[in-house]
């Protein structure tokens, strides 16, 4: 019963951050309409994902609970051990939990939103360097879109400062002016992480405040799609072409932890590809610096 009510919570919620995603962004600005919607629609798709899966985990966790039955009048005196015991386990059962997670290592996943800035760059076709940088030339250097994107690690028991994650993450942004290149990006990264446990107690022997970093290596998928043309002449013409790169993710940030299972995350990441992609003939190279503003939340199993 847990599951199927807290599955249905988690859909519903899902739906509902869509319909109000979709509804936000009818109010932006028309030229970038387009591209935030659907920077927010993926972000509301991962979200729904992963609210189903901490509804199929909090589900299995009330089922390994089990029933609590009422103790019988014929043995009074046995059940009120019973009861003594299980009143002192369960005094101690947050401690226990806290050292036998120490031991076994942490297992967690973060779920994170938040705003992508690409830095300009010099762009060069064929080869060749262009006047006109990467985004819009002299009149700005940065662009922004919002960021999502999913994180399940482990850090080990025996050193718990130390531990390894993946990443997952999208953002979709517009490119230069006359011609703007809608450029979808979506880094995966393998990262080395580091923390430091501060404010410490028996229930958090790792503490409440967990200062980290991470950096690791990423494959970065990249499509740029350039429109040229008008539609009312019948010229209009799209091309789009895919690169994959490898690249790099760094991130500095704080785990603030809010009870055993769920704690916050504040973050600043870096992100650094060089693509090149073939466009109407042309090969349009150039490098990207991205950095990334994020909060998140964070389930520790």
């Amino acid at each position: 019963m847990a599951k199927v009510l807290l599955g249905s919570l988690a859909g519903g919620l899902g739906g509902w951050l869509n319909a109000h995603m979709q509804t936000f962004t009818a109010s932006i600005v028309p030229a970038t309409t387009t591209i935030t919607k659907r920077s927010l629609t993926c972000i509301a798709t991962i979200t729904t994902v992963y609210l189903g899966t901490w509804s199929l985990h909090a589900g299995a966790w009330a089922s390994d609970k089990g029933p609590v039955s009422a103790p019988s009048q014929g043995h009074s005196s046995s059940t009120s051990g019973s009861a003594q015991s299980a009143s002192a386990s369960q005094g101690t059962s947050a401690p226990e939990r806290g050292r036998t997670r120490t031991r076994r290592g942490e297992v967690f996943s973060d779920i994170y939103v938040g705003a992508a800035v690409t830095t300009d760059a010099t762009v060069t076709l064929d080869g060749i360097l262009q006047e006109e940088s990467l985004l819009c030339g002299a009149e700005c250097s940065s662009t922004k879109s919002p960021v999502g994107g999913l994180r399940v690690g482990w850090f080990a028991g025996r050193f718990p400062w130390l531990g390894v994650s993946g990443d997952f993450s999208v953002f979709i942004q517009s490119w230069g002016i006359q011609n703007p290149y809608e450029v979808n990006v979506i880094p995966i990264s393998a990262l080395l992480m580091f923390r430091a446990p501060l404010v410490r107690s028996p229930e958090h022997p790792n503490g409440r405040a967990q200062p980290y970093l991470a950096i690791g290596p990423s494959l970065v998928f990249s499509t740029a799609k350039l429109a040229t043309g008008l539609a009312a002449t019948g010229t209009a013409r799209v091309d789009s072409d895919t690169s994959i790169d490898p690249g790099l993710d760094a991130r500095v940030g704080i785990r603030l932890i809010a009870s055993s299972w769920i704690s916050v995350i504040l973050e600043y990441r870096a992100t650094y590809f060089t693509p090149a992609w073939q466009i109407q003939g042309r090969r349009v190279a150039t490098s990207v610096w991205t950095n990334h503003y994020i909060i998140g939340l964070g389930i520790h199993y």
